[in-house]
């Protein structure tokens, strides 16, 4: 994240985590979020894409939430409230579903930068 150490995005998101709250919540980052970041971001190379462009494909990419205990306290708060574990076909299942999903993000992607091509700035 050197890279964009300076740009507006970092530095709010940095602001934002150092606010002294117990716990952050956000949203899950993968890759699909990884590619589409890394293509906004590397504004000078072949397939780059516009902050437009870049807002409606994280908008689709429907990546879920996540929750960050920042200290201790929060840490020690948090509850399981159910446990179990995956039998082997459904973990194979699971397996099979997030290729065919990271799939299609890929191409709802790409679909939407095609769409949008002239819309937005860097």
């Amino acid at each position: 994240m050197d890279d964009v150490r300076d740009t507006a995005i970092y530095v709010k998101c940095e602001t934002m985590a150092n606010l002294g709250y117990d716990v952050i919540v956000g949203y899950i980052t993968n890759d699909k979020m990884y590619s589409v970041l890394e293509r906004f971001f590397n504004r000078n190379v072949l397939g780059s894409i516009t902050d437009v462009q870049l807002i409606q494909c994280l908008s689709v990419l429907k990546l879920g939430t996540q929750y960050v205990a920042k200290i201790q306290k929060a840490y020690d708060r948090i509850k399981i409230v159910n446990e179990r574990e995956l039998p082997v076909k459904e973990r194979q299942e699971l397996a099979t579903m997030s290729v065919r999903m990271r799939k299609q993000g890929i191409e709802l992607a790409t679909d939407i930068v095609r769409q949008n091509r002239r819309a937005g700035g860097r």
